[in-house]
Order: structure tokens, then C-alpha cells, then sequence
């Protein structure tokens, strides 16, 4: 069997932890919605970049961590990218992941664009082993980024893709190796048993602690859930083990309804065990690790999110940067002339207004008893004076507030004319 140069260094990024076996080719996928840097972009503080560390000028991931193009996050080294998209039309590939014993390992496949009307010749499936299917039918999902989670029960998962029409580009997504223990230190992730969704063993005790940094709380959503009622059970606590207090316990059937919670510390401590008999398909949720939210109390025990400061107790954006309500994140602020929301705090930058101007549009724009020059504004009307006794520039129309405008007129010295601008009510 083949192995292409991509997979080869695939192969040795994980030669310790995973052996990975297969043909294909390995693309680069980014899905970044934060506004923040990158991974390889070029920045000036750590606070810049999606990874969280900036190191040479260069957004990169932290020494003992890799980046996982598909959800656009540092991970831990056990973590990796595959990507099989614009491959060349042929004939059934396979890709199979092993693990060390005593683990098993986790597949998301995050991005599918496979023909529906053609599923027989282009697909996607996930197994175990050659004779035990994880997904139940061939995946042949069109252009869709909504996520497939699997979990094998064992140390090893296989991915077969058949590839016969060249009018679609395949599929995208993660894997990672998951002990009977684990330990969580990313900002967000997921977490299901092994088997999912196909189902779990019996006679199962599993462990996840999600730890975040000192001062940020850990929250939960649960996706789905299918457990024999009473008898299997997912336990939440809101600490690092089993002597914390419980904060949850589930158990029997959940779907489409999220159950969220939230921990009053940085450790989440998560339970699942089964009996001897009658298992369900499993439990899918998802984490995320965070600090205070805008506008709420921050101190040194309660730590603001990490794209806002604490100023004067209050969890705020740096100087020269505005709270966007759409992303969740704090922006730069907006200079002269840029349309702007009047009930946003911040949103133009220092010294300039959201108003209307004349065409009823809300812009960032001086007051107005002031005038603009070069980003800057200005006190009083706009004259020779104000500028310089040699003042010859011509200045550009001006965007101005509704009610004023102004006319060009020149001026050359006391008794000259001298190109400028002058504003008339």
C-alpha cells in the first residue's frame, strides 16, 4: 500500500503514540470565527493569536502541543488532522489508526461534501475492524460543516472512503487517543464514550477532568444521551475528582434538548459507568473553559475571558477596542467615517462620535463644533488659522454630521486667498 509524503509526516509526529497506515493526501482546513490571528500569521503578543502563543513574530502552538487546522486550536500532541479533500478519483481508500492498548481512540469528521445520489460509489464509513462497523450506513452527506462524532471501543478505528465522482471534495476532520482516565487542558472540545454512537460495553468506568486556567469555569453541553435509565449514569462534579460536589447526574434518553452546566471553579470532574447488561449508544458533549463575561465583576479570584481586562472590577475591552455583541469578542475600534451602531459603547475610536451624517447613515464622525484632518479632530472651524499660515493643501470633501456643511475657499496669507475649507450652518 502506498503511503503518500504527507501521511509519512503524519507518521512521525505520532510515532510514539498512534500508527497510522493508509494512502491519501493531507490539506490544511481552518475554521476561525474568534477574529483573532491565525496559526503562522504574523503577530506582536501572545494575546493576538487563536493559539494563544505568539513566539518569533509567529502565531504558533505552545511546546508540547499541535495545531488542529479543522477547529482552528492548539491540542495536545495525542491530537491530529486528516483531511482527504480534492483527491484524485479512484477506488476505495482506507486509513486505519491504532493506539496503544488500554485506549481508544476519538474521529470527528467536521467538514463532508460526498454526492447523496450516488452513495454506492462515493462515501465515507468508519469501523473498528474490517467486520465491525461504527457507523451503521455509508456517510454520503453534501457540503455540510455539522459534525460527526465516533469513538471506537477498542485501540483501533479505520476510516474507508470511496472516491469515484470528482465533482465533490471528499471529507475533513480530527482524531485523537483517549485513556480509561483523561485529562482535558483545552479551551473547548468534546467528550463521549468509547463505541459512540454505535454503543458501549458493559461493565464501564470512564473519567475526563477538564482543568482550565486558575480563575475560569468550566461549562458543559450535552448533546445527546442514551443510557439505560437508573442503572448507567454520567455524573458531573463541580471539582477536580469524585469528592467534589455532584452537580448532575444522567441518565435514560436525551436528544436535541441541551442540558448545560457550568462549574464555580476551573476543574470539572465527569463519570460514566455501565452495569453487566443493557447498554445504549453513549452520551456526546462538548466543553469550553472561559473567564468572567463582559460586563460582569472580575477580582484576583474570578478572571476575565481572555480577550477582555479587568478595569476597576469590571470585565472590559483594552483602549482603543469595542465589545462586538454579534461574535462575543472584543473589536478594534472604528475610525472616521465608518458606519457604527449608537448603542454600542466604544465602537468609534478615541476622540470620534457615532452620529448621522446628511444621508442618514450612522457614522463614526467629529462633534459638531469640530472638523477632521488626517484621522484626527479638531476644536472650531476649519480655517487657515487653525492650520498653518501656509496652508495650500487641498483638504477632501468631508464626511460631516447632519445639519452642517462645508464649502471649499482659498486663502494665501493675510491679504491672499489660501486653499481650505470652512463650515456653514
Amino acid at each position: 500500500m502506498k503511503i503518500s509524503k504527507s501521511i509519512i509526516r503524519v507518521l512521525f509526529l505520532v510515532f510514539d503514540i498512534v500508527n497510522v497506515s493508509g494512502s491519501g493526501t493531507e490539506n490544511v482546513c481552518v475554521n476561525n470565527e474568534t477574529g483573532k490571528l491565525v496559526f503562522g500569521m504574523d503577530c506582536t503578543s501572545s494575546t493576538q493569536c487563536i493559539t494563544e502563543y505568539c513566539y518569533n513574530t509567529k502565531c504558533v502552538c505552545p511546546t508540547g502541543k499541535s495545531y488542529d487546522a479543522c477547529n482552528a486550536r492548539c491540542t495536545t500532541e495525542n491530537e491530529y488532522t486528516i483531511s482527504f479533500e480534492d483527491m484524485p478519483p479512484g477506488s476505495l481508500y482506507n486509513w486505519t489508526f491504532t493506539a496503544p492498548m488500554y485506549t481508544y481512540v476519538t474521529l470527528v469528521l467536521c467538514y463532508i461534501d460526498l454526492n447523496p445520489s450516488n452513495c454506492l460509489n462515493n462515501y465515507v464509513y468508519v469501523t473498528e475492524n474490517i467486520n465491525n462497523v461504527i457507523s451503521s450506513e455509508y456517510i454520503c452527506l453534501k457540503n455540510t460543516s455539522s459534525a460527526l462524532y465516533f469513538a471506537s471501543r477498542k485501540n483501533v478505528i479505520s476510516i474507508n472512503y470511496k472516491l469515484t465522482d470528482s465533482g465533490y471534495r471528499g471529507f475533513r476532520g480530527s482524531y485523537s487517543v483517549r485513556g480509561n482516565n483523561t485529562v482535558l487542558t483545552d479551551t473547548s472540545g468534546y467528550i463521549m464514550n468509547p463505541g459512540y454512537p454505535y454503543g458501549y460495553l458493559e461493565n464501564c468506568y470512564y473519567t475526563w477532568n477538564i482543568s482550565a486556567k486558575s480563575g475560569h469555569l468550566v461549562s458543559l453541553s450535552l448533546l445527546y444521551l442514551d443510557l439505560e435509565t437508573n442503572w448507567d449514569k454520567l455524573t458531573v462534579y463541580d471539582g477536580p475528582n469524585t469528592f467534589s460536589s455532584p452537580i448532575y447526574v444522567y441518565s435514560g434518553y436525551i436528544n436535541g434538548t441541551k442540558k448545560d452546566l457550568t462549574s464555580t471553579s476551573n476543574n470539572m470532574f465527569i463519570v460514566f459507568t455501565s452495569d453487566s447488561s443493557n447498554s445504549g449508544r453513549g452520551f456526546l458533549a462538548l466543553f469550553v473553559t472561559q473567564g468572567q463575561a463582559y460586563g460582569h465583576v472580575c477580582n484576583s479570584t474570578h478572571k476575565c475571558s481572555d480577550d477582555l481586562e479587568c478595569l476597576g472590577g469590571i470585565c472590559s475591552c483594552n483602549v482603543s477596542f469595542y465589545y462586538d455583541i454579534t461574535t462575543g469578542h472584543c473589536t478594534k475600534a472604528l475610525l472616521h467615517g465608518a458606519m457604527c451602531e449608537p448603542s454600542i459603547n466604544n465602537m468609534c475610536a478615541t476622540g470620534f462620535t457615532c452620529l448621522t451624517d446628511r444621508m442618514n447613515t450612522t457614522r463614526c464622525l467629529c462633534s459638531s463644533d469640530q472638523y477632521e484632518k488626517l484621522g484626527t479632530c479638531y476644536w472650531g472651524n476649519l480655517n487657515c488659522s487653525l492650520i498653518s499660515r501656509l496652508c495650500i493643501s487641498v483638504m477632501p470633501n468631508l464626511i460631516r454630521p447632519a445639519g452642517h456643511f462645508y464649502f471649499r475657499h482659498s486663502c494665501r496669507g493675510p491679504h491672499e486667498q489660501k486653499e481650505g475649507l470652512q463650515k456653514r450652518y
